[in-house]
C-alpha cells in the first residue's frame, strides 16, 4: 500500500471508530433540579399576581362606569370602589391613568380608554 492510500484508509476508518465509541455511551438522567429558595422573576415577592388581578378589577369598574355615565367623577369612582371593598380609590385611579387605561378629558372627570376602535 502506498503512503497516500494508507493515509486515506486511516481517515476513512477514523469516523467509524468515533461513532462506535459514541454508541457505547449511555445517556444518564441528570436527576432533579435543585429547588430555588428565591423567586427568580420576583413575581411572588412583588405580589404581581394580586396586583394584576386588582388592576383588571379596577379597569372593569372604570369600563362599567364609562358605559353607564360616559364620564365619571372621583366621587362616582370612590362609591363604586367602596362597594367592591377597595379603600384607596384615588390610588387605583392614578394607577389606571399611568397605565393609559383611563383618561381625564375634562378636569375632574374620567373615562375608560376604549381598546377597540
Amino acid at each position: 500500500m502506498e503512503p497516500s492510500e494508507a493515509g486515506a484508509a486511516h481517515t476513512a476508518a477514523a469516523p467509524a471508530d468515533r461513532l462506535e465509541s459514541f454508541a457505547r455511551l449511555q445517556a444518564e438522567p441528570l436527576g432533579q433540579r435543585p429547588q430555588c429558595s428565591f423567586d427568580v422573576l420576583g413575581v411572588k415577592r412583588l405580589g404581581l399576581p394580586e396586583r394584576l388581578d386588582r388592576l383588571a378589577q379596577d379597569r372593569a369598574a372604570a369600563v362599567e362606569l364609562t358605559r353607564e355615565l360616559e364620564v365619571f367623577s372621583l366621587g362616582d369612582w370612590t362609591r363604586v370602589l367602596a362597594g367592591l371593598g377597595i379603600a384607596d380609590a384615588e390610588g387605583a385611579l392614578a394607577t389606571l391613568i399611568r397605565a393609559n387605561l383611563v383618561m381625564e378629558p375634562k378636569d375632574g372627570f374620567y373615562r375608560a380608554v376604549s381598546l377597540s376602535p
